[in-house]
């Protein structure tokens, strides 16, 4: 007899639950409460996107004519190479 498909397989969720939308002080940060602000969390690496985040940032800020701030976490060669960029 051979086992079931159900049997042999099991899932793993891949993930977490959707956080609920709160505000977050970012005064630390130099940010004011009334700037939109988005976050980027990962490696820094060239495929995720880091420098297309910065520019998008950077577009949005012009057509808007509005502050927009863009915080990224994460280390990695992007992460580097804009270090050495803002110093």
């Amino acid at each position: 007899m051979t086992a079931s498909r159900s049997e042999k397989f099991s899932q793993i969720d891949n993930g977490m639950q959707c956080p609920k939308p709160h505000r977050i002080d970012l005064s630390p940060l130099g940010i004011t409460s009334d700037p939109f602000t988005a976050c980027l969390a990962s490696r820094a690496l060239p495929e995720k996107g880091w420098i297309e985040a910065i520019e998008a940032t950077k577009r949005v800020g012009e057509i808007k004519k509005k502050d927009v701030h863009l915080v990224l976490i994460g280390e990695g060669p992007i992460y580097d190479v804009l270090r050495r960029k803002d110093s």
